[in-house]
Order: C-alpha cells, then structure tokens, then sequence
C-alpha cells in the first residue's frame, strides 16, 4: 500500500517527526511504501490531507486531536481510511477508541484495522470531529493561545484554569438547537464522542455514527455547582444534572448581546456567534480490529 504519514512537530514534546519515521520504518519492513510530511501549521494539514488523498491507500496523522481535527477539516468526501498516532495533551478520541501508541501496534492498526466512521459536524464551516464549545472552555483555549510557545504540557491549563475561574465573566448566549429556543445560557459544548476535556469526564450515551451529536448547554457556572457538574460527569450523570440542558441535535445556533470564545476540538477558534450542523461526512477512522 501508499501510505501517508503526516507528523505535528509539536506533539509529544517534540518527539512527533521521530515517531513518524519509526512508524514508516515498520510500515517499510512489511513492504508498503510511505512518505513522510512535518506540518507545523494549520494550513499544512489541510494542504496534506488533500494532496495525500489522492494517490495514498492509506493516511496515518501522528499528533494530538487539534493535528486530527485540522487533517479532517481538508479531507475530501472519498478519503481513503486514516489512522492517528496518538501524542497530544488529552488525546480523548485516542482513548475513547483504544488507539494505540506503540510504533508496531500503529502498523498493525494501519495495515489491518477496521474502519469506524465518526459523524462530524461545521461550525461557521469549520469541520470539528470531537466536540466544540462556547464560553468557559473556549476562554480557556484563547488564554492557552496566547501564552502557547511550543509543545503544550497538562500541567500548564491548572494555573490558567484557576485564574479563570477566578476572573473569568459570563456572556450569556441565546441557543437555538434543531429550530427550538433554549434560552440563554453561560457555557455549553456539543459533543460527537463519549468523554469531555479528560476521559474521566464521562458524558451521556451516545454512538460515533448514528448522525447525531449531543448538546450540554449550563444554564449558570459558578464554583459550587461547577463541582457538581464535575461530579455528575465522573459518574457519567451530567446528562441527567440540575442546570444542565441535554439535547441529541443535528443544528445549534449560538449568539449573544456580547461574543463569548469559541473553541473547537481543543482549539481556539474566535468568537460567537456559531452556526453548526452535523455534516454528511463521516471520518473513515482506523481503529484495532479485535
């Protein structure tokens, strides 16, 4: 097979282009021929998951979900079936699927895993593949945005996450979700998968391609029933929490008097308003075939 590897030289504290290769070696012994590509920015991913498409059997991203997110926005409607390496900061859609890390594990998954087709969405035309959100945690993205210089460690949100919730001032937003007015709310995201921001933080029950996304939209967030949010999402309850507004959606709208930030797939991505919509095109994600 032609496979295409493309490497985040960001991801896993820099080690992604040594990954890369080591993958490409093992892929080489079994006697299929790879080309590797480093992608420092958002455009080069783009710019590759187009390109890479067209003659490739096979695509393999190494980095982290932002790295997927940003190859998944430039695939075309006939990609050929992609699998990531896993070495970002959460890696939820790793986790969520068991994706593997190890060079020889990755190989098996390139040469012989099954396809899984995720349902992804737009938001302002921007395709997300895990989930988006407005308000709390997109304030925190813009704040990781401007401080980013280099590869990004967990330990690195704590202190932001706590100066912003210390300072941080709601802009309520009025949600429209499949034509239905909810209200104004202070944050929410909409999610594709099964775990937010940690896989400890369990959401409700969903399915990867089922053509729905879910909506968690809150109705206030302040620090005592932010624990209880927490709390009720590690038990996998949030769903079902005081305050919390649960929908299976298809469209939502987001505006408010003021903009609030805007984060996608871990990602800042500007400011409401937002229109988003589930979108015909599922990604044709590799995982292990067992």
């Amino acid at each position: 097979m032609q496979i295409a590897i493309l490497a985040n030289p960001y991801s896993g504290r820099g080690s992604g282009p040594a990954k890369a290769a080591a993958i490409a070696e093992a892929l080489q012994r079994r006697g299929h021929r790879t080309v590797i590509r480093v992608g420092q920015e958002r455009q080069d991913a783009l710019a590759w998951a187009q390109e890479a498409s067209i003659e490739a059997d096979r695509l393999v991203v190494v980095g982290g979900d932002g790295s997927l997110s940003a190859v998944a926005d430039g695939l075309p409607p006939n990609a050929p079936p992609l699998a990531l390496c896993p070495m970002g900061t959460s890696d939820l859609m790793a986790r969520e699927l068991r994706l593997p890390r190890r060079v020889e594990a990755v190989a098996n998954v390139v040469e012989r895993g099954r396809v899984q087709q995720v349902d992804t969405g737009r938001v302002n035309g921007r395709r997300a593949c895990l989930l988006w959100g407005f308000g709390l945690d997109g304030e925190l993205m813009r704040m990781m945005e401007e401080r980013r210089q280099g590869p990004i460690r967990k330990v690195e949100y704590l202190p932001l996450l706590w100066s912003m919730m210390r300072d941080w001032a709601p802009k309520p937003q009025r949600v429209v979700a499949d034509g239905e007015d909810l209200g104004e709310f202070d944050f929410g995201f909409v999610s594709g998968g099964r775990t937010y921001a940690s896989w400890r933080i369990r959401l409700g029950p969903s399915a990867y391609d089922d053509g729905w996304w879910e909506l968690y939209a809150f109705r206030r967030v302040q620090v005592p029933n932010g624990t209880l949010y927490a709390a009720a999402a590690l038990m996998g309850q949030l769903h079902r929490s005081p305050g919390v507004t649960w929908r299976r959606v298809r469209s939502v709208r987001v505006e408010g008097l003021e903009p609030t930030p805007v984060q996608i797939d871990g990602d800042y991505f500007g400011t409401t308003p937002v229109t988003f919509e589930v979108s015909d095109f599922r990604l044709p994600l590799l995982v292990p075939a067992g």
